[in-house]
């Protein structure tokens, strides 16, 4: 995904969040290819992340609450500080990435979900 489609949306669904929902919109990403991109300390609250690649992200102190995650890709990725409560990231890859500061969370859906310790 371009830099400037990400942004343009990362605002809407900012506007959308500080706005208790009555402007912007929802960020939508399914199946977005977002390999490799900075989205530290982004308030990403009930998007839509359906089948989406994450490869390589830097995702620290993201939040992600409520969001839909299924199948997403998170090879490599910086979970540090992120919020996943009320996450669903059932079939989600999670090969080669550090989560056993999140293994004890019991708030998530972990079924069907591929987790491998690096």
């Amino acid at each position: 995904m371009k830099n400037s489609k990400l942004q343009k949306m990362l605002k809407a669904h900012k506007l959308w969040i500080d706005s208790n929902k009555k402007q912007g919109e929802p960020a939508d990403f399914c199946e977005a290819d977002l390999r490799e991109a900075d989205l530290r300390e982004v308030d990403l609250r009930e998007a839509n992340f359906y089948k989406t690649n994450f490869r390589g992200c830097d995702l620290y102190k993201t939040n992600f609450r409520g969001s839909d995650l299924r199948g997403s890709c998170f090879y490599k990725t910086n979970f540090r500080e992120t919020d996943l409560r009320e996450t669903d990231l059932r079939g989600s890859d999670f090969r080669e990435t550090d989560l056993d500061f999140l293994v004890r969370s019991s708030l998530l859906l972990w079924r069907n979900t591929n987790y491998r310790r690096p």
